[in-house]
C-alpha cells in the first residue's frame, strides 16, 4: 500500500496505524512491557559487569563493543545523509509533479521514491519480478546449494504438515547420503506471525552413535496468489529467500556428537 497506493489519506491512515499498534492502553497495549524488558536488561548487564545491554549483546561478536559500533555508524552517516538528501530532492519533485502542497510525510517517502526510480532509471519492480516467480526462485536456490556443496533435494509428498501450502524436501549430501528433511513455508495467513526466519521441528543429534537428520523450517510472509495466478516475488523477497537458506544450510551441516 505504501509504495503503489496512489490515495495519500489511505497510505497516511495504514501507516499510522501500522505504528501505532498495542499503544491504544487497552489489552493489548505492550508499553509497560517494554519497559520492563528494558530494565530487566539493564539489571542483567550490570550482574554481568557491563555499563549497558549493548555491551553484553557484543562482547562476543565481530563489534567486540558499542564504540566500535557507532564508529563504524559514524563513517557511514555523512554519506548517508547526502544519499538522503538527493533521494528527497526526487520525491519533492515527484510531489510537485502531482501538485501535492507541503513538505514529504513517512507515508509519502515510498510511493515517490518508487516514482522518481521509474522516472529516473526506468526501473520498474513490478516487471523484475515477473522473472522472480517463487517456484523457479527456489529452484535457483536449490542450484545454487548443488554446485557449491553437491546436495540435492526431493520433493516429499508423504510427510504431515501443519499447513498444506508447505512444501518438504529430502535434502541428500554430494555423497547421497540423508543430510536433512526440509520444509518451506511460503505464505502469509491468519494468527501467522510476521516475517522471515530458519527454524526446525527437530535438531541434528546422534542416537546409538547414528546421527538423527534434522528437521529444518524456511519461514515466510509472501502474498499467496489468488485465481490462478503465479506467485511473483520481488527482489527483496527473493534475497530474502536466499538469505534465510543460508541459515538452512547452517542446520543442515550440523554435525555434533554431544
Amino acid at each position: 500500500v505504501l509504495q503503489y497506493c496512489s490515495n495519500r489519506e489511505l497510505r497516511k491512515k495504514v501507516y499510522l496505524m501500522y505504528n501505532d499498534r498495542c499503544n491504544h492502553g487497552d489489552e493489548y497495549d505492550n508499553k509497560a512491557i517494554a519497559a520492563e524488558i528494558v530494565s530487566l536488561r539493564l539489571q542483567r548487564s550490570r550482574l554481568m559487569g557491563h555499563d549497558t545491554f549493548a555491551d553484553i549483546q557484543l562482547e562476543n561478536k565481530m563489534a567486540g563493543n558499542a564504540a566500535n559500533v557507532y564508529e563504524l555508524l559514524d563513517q557511514i552517516w555523512d554519506p548517508a545523509v547526502e544519499r538522503a538528501k538527493d533521494e528527497l530532492s526526487d520525491i519533492k519533485a515527484m510531489m510537485k509533479a502531482d501538485r501535492v502542497k507541503g513538505e514529504p510525510q513517512r507515508w509519502d517517502y515510498m510511493y515517490y521514491l518508487d516514482k522518481a526510480k521509474k522516472a529516473r532509471y526506468a526501473i520498474d519492480e513490478s516487471e523484475i519480478s515477473e522473472y522472480l516467480e517463487i517456484n523457479a526462485v527456489q529452484q535457483g536456490i536449490f542450484y545454487v546449494a548443488n554446485r557449491l556443496y553437491g546436495l540435492t533435494f526431493v520433493q516429499l509428498t508423504n510427510l504431515p504438515k501443519p499447513n498444506e501450502d508447505m512444501l518438504t524436501f529430502l535434502v541428500k549430501d554430494k555423497d547421497g547420503s540423508d543430510l536433512a528433511i526440509f520444509y518451506c513455508d511460503y505464505f502469509t495467513r491468519a494468527g501467522k506471525k510476521a516475517g522471515a526466519w530458519c527454524g526446525g521441528y527437530r535438531g541434528q543429534k546422534y542416537e546409538d552413535g547414528k546421527r538423527v537428520i534434522p528437521i529444518v523450517t524456511n519461514v515466510f510472509n509472501f502474498s499467496k496468489p489468488v485465481d490462478g495466478q503465479p506467485c511473483l516475488l520481488t527482489a527483496d523477497e527473493a534475497e530474502t529467500m536466499f538469505h534465510e537458506f543460508g541459515h538452512a544450510l547452517d542446520s543442515f551441516f550440523t554435525d555434533l556428537p554431544y
